[in-house]
C-alpha cells in the first residue's frame, strides 16, 4: 500500500518478547541498586531524628543542672512506703522538654509489645511527683528508647555534682538503650553488641550498663552473666548509637568503640582508659 505521496506506509512496531524481558531486567537491576540506597537514607534520617532527641535531652540536663545547684539528675527515687510518690530521671527532665516524643527513638516501635504498657512510646499520666511541688502536670510513663548511665547516677541518692565528673565532655549520661531478653547472653551474641538490638523487648526503666565486672566486686549490675539486670546500650543506628554527655553535647558513636573489646577475658574499656566514657575519670 502506498500513501498519497507514493511512499509505502509503515505500521507502528511493537515490543518483542525479548525486548520486554530486557526492559524488565533493567528495571529489576535498577531497583536492586536503588532500594538499599533508599533504605540507608531512611535509616540515616531516623538516626538524625534520634540525635535531635538526644540533643534536646542534653539541653534538658543542662537546664536541670542550672536549677539544682550544679547537680545531675538522680536515676530515680521513691517516696515513703505506701505513697504513690516517686520519680525517674525522665520525669524530672520532662518539664524542660514538654514532649513525650523526645523519648521515642524513631528506629523502634512497640510491636509486638502491648501499647498500653508504654514501653518505647511513653504515654502521660497525672501522678503528682513531689519534686515539683504543686505541679499536677502530666508526666511520661517510661524512658522510651533511652536510659541513664548507672555508673554515675544512682537510685534513691542525691544527684552527683557536675563538678565531681572529672571529664564532663568525655563522660556520657544518657544513650540509646533497652532491656533485653536472656537470649543476649548466648554465644556469639554475648560479646557482639551489634546483635543486641534483636533481643530488645522493652524500655530499660531508667538505667543502662555493660555486662561486665569492671570493679572486681560483687555488684550485680556489672555481672557478666547476670539474669536480673539486662539493660544494654543499643546500636540501633548503622552499627552505632546516639549518646548524650554530661556537658550537654550529643553525638553518634560506633557501638564497638563506645563499649570497647568484649570477650570472655576483656570486658570493655577499663576504668581510667581515655576511651572509657562510662566512668568519671
Amino acid at each position: 500500500m502506498k500513501t498519497s505521496h507514493g511512499l509505502p506506509s509503515r505500521k507502528p512496531s511493537a515490543f518483542t518478547l525479548i525486548e520486554l524481558l530486557v526492559v524488565i531486567a533493567i528495571i529489576a537491576i535498577l531497583a536492586a541498586i536503588l532500594f538499599p540506597v533508599f533504605a540507608q537514607a531512611r535509616a540515616k534520617a531516623r538516626q538524625t531524628a534520634c540525635l535531635s532527641n538526644t540533643k534536646q535531652l542534653g539541653n534538658a540536663v543542662a537546664m536541670y543542672v542550672q536549677d539544682y545547684d550544679e547537680s545531675l539528675p538522680m536515676g530515680g527515687w521513691s517516696g515513703p512506703t505506701g505513697t504513690t510518690y516517686g520519680s525517674r530521671w525522665f520525669r524530672d527532665l520532662y518539664p524542660y522538654v514538654n514532649s513525650v516524643d523526645v523519648y521515642v527513638c524513631p528506629e523502634i516501635t512497640d510491636d509486638p509489645m502491648p501499647p498500653t504498657l508504654g514501653f518505647y512510646r511513653p504515654t502521660l499520666n497525672s501522678i503528682n511527683f513531689p519534686r515539683f511541688l504543686g505541679d499536677t502536670s502530666l508526666y511520661p510513663t517510661s524512658a522510651g528508647g533511652y536510659a541513664m548511665n548507672a555508673n554515675i547516677v544512682s537510685f534513691g541518692a542525691s544527684g552527683k555534682a557536675l563538678s565531681d565528673i572529672v571529664d564532663s565532655a568525655g563522660t556520657f549520661i544518657i544513650c540509646d538503650a533497652s532491656r533485653v531478653t536472656s537470649g543476649v547472653m548466648v554465644d556469639p551474641y554475648r560479646y557482639d553488641p551489634t546483635t543486641w538490638p534483636k533481643f530488645q523487648d522493652r524500655d530499660s526503666d531508667w538505667e543502662v550498663y555493660l555486662p561486665t565486672d569492671w570493679t572486681g566486686g560483687t555488684n550485680t549490675r556489672y555481672a557478666t552473666d547476670n539474669t536480673t539486670f539486662r539493660r544494654r546500650p543499643m546500636a540501633r543506628h548503622n552499627g552505632g548509637l546516639n549518646v548524650i554527655y554530661c556537658d550537654g553535647h550529643a553525638k553518634w558513636s560506633k557501638i564497638t568503640q563506645f563499649i570497647g573489646p568484649l570477650s570472655a577475658t576483656q570486658f570493655g574499656w577499663p576504668y581510667g582508659d581515655p576511651n572509657n566514657t562510662w566512668d568519671n575519670k
